[in-house]
């Protein structure tokens, strides 16, 4: 259940703590203007250490309401290329394969003596 526990730059902000198991809590802030519309979302992780994880989205406008909007990118923001790279997919095929053959195997004599059994 979502809580209001704040203002904040004309957001107001809402939070929500879960605990999945006794030594992790997942808190999740909403930072909600006005109108109703979520700006930021906020996941907090902690573990028994303190902070694991922060994962921070912020929503920005698009052209989806209004075509003479643009999508904001912040500054700094740059393009990432990603060369791809077919041994690494090679090697990913060869490691899908070796462990469907090694759970395939015992499967298959398993499926075998069931059938040799059965006609016996």
């Amino acid at each position: 259940m979502f809580q209001l526990v704040g203002e904040k730059n004309g957001c107001y902000i809402y939070e929500n703590t879960q605990h999945p198991v006794s030594t992790v809590s997942i808190v999740t802030y909403y930072y909600v203007n006005s109108s109703g519309v979520p700006s930021k979302i906020i996941f907090l992780q902690y573990g028994l250490n303190g902070l694991v994880s922060n994962n921070t989205y912020v929503l920005y406008a698009s052209n989806l309401i209004s075509l003479n909007e643009k999508i904001y990118f912040p500054s700094g923001l740059h393009k990432v290329n990603q060369a791809f790279s077919l041994n690494a997919f090679k090697n990913e095929v060869e490691n899908i394969v070796f462990s469907l053959i090694i759970v395939g195997i015992p499967v298959l004599l398993l499926f075998s003596k069931k059938k040799y059994n059965n006609n016996s």
